[in-house]
């Protein structure tokens, strides 16, 4: 690469979504970024996936740039940034942005389906009560559902959209949605509700 140039990429994106992902059904994501202030051009980039480079890819672009690294599993949290080399001279790293994928597999879906018993009800309320064995800090809460729904947990709220937008089916199937679950949890009995 040739001369420092001040500044490094920013606006670091996985698949046109911004700052951390939760969730992604990608297994071998598409990257985005921005060059640095004063830059006009790229001449080539380095990525690096969980602390490992990828070596130098010369090229211009720097949207939507192929997957650098193996194809990632389920449920896992991936950390990566970026430096490019510009008509200005070289960036220094970017700051990092990180992904975690979501249930990627079929056999990921380990648990029960939460349903109503009567098929003809326009709107229910679904309720499950379960065990926790041990302390647990936080935990992932992978949802599904034909239309609008809200999850409560041990009383609480989980999630910050209200009401979460409709996840449309598609012909594979019904598209999921992860959410961070802090604080909602007990150990014993815990209850869930779904509206």
């Amino acid at each position: 690469m040739s001369s420092p140039l001040a500044g490094a990429p920013s606006h670091l994106r996985v698949e046109h979504l911004d700052g951390a992902v939760l969730g992604l059904g990608d297994r071998c994501p598409r990257l985005s970024w921005r060059l640095p202030a004063g830059a006009i051009s790229q001449r080539s980039y380095r990525i690096e996936v969980d602390g490992r480079e990828a070596g130098e890819i010369r090229s211009e672009q720097s949207v939507l740039v192929p997957w650098p690294a193996e194809a990632v599993a389920s449920r896992r949290r991936v950390e990566w940034r970026v430096r490019v080399c510009t008509d200005a001279g070289e960036s220094d790293w970017s700051e990092p942005a990180w992904f975690e994928t979501g249930l990627l597999d079929p056999s990921d879906w380990v648990a029960r389906w939460v349903e109503p018993v009567e098929e003809q009800r326009t709107a229910h309320v679904l309720r499950h009560t379960f065990e926790l064995g041990g302390a647990v800090a936080g935990g992932r809460l992978y949802a599904t559902a034909h239309g609008i729904y809200e999850t409560f947990l041990n009383g609480e709220r989980v999630g910050d959209v209200e009401p979460p937008p409709v996840l449309p089916a598609t012909e594979r199937g019904c598209r999921s949605r992860s959410t961070t679950c802090r604080g909602s949890w007990q150990r014993g009995r815990t209850s869930g509700r779904w509206l």
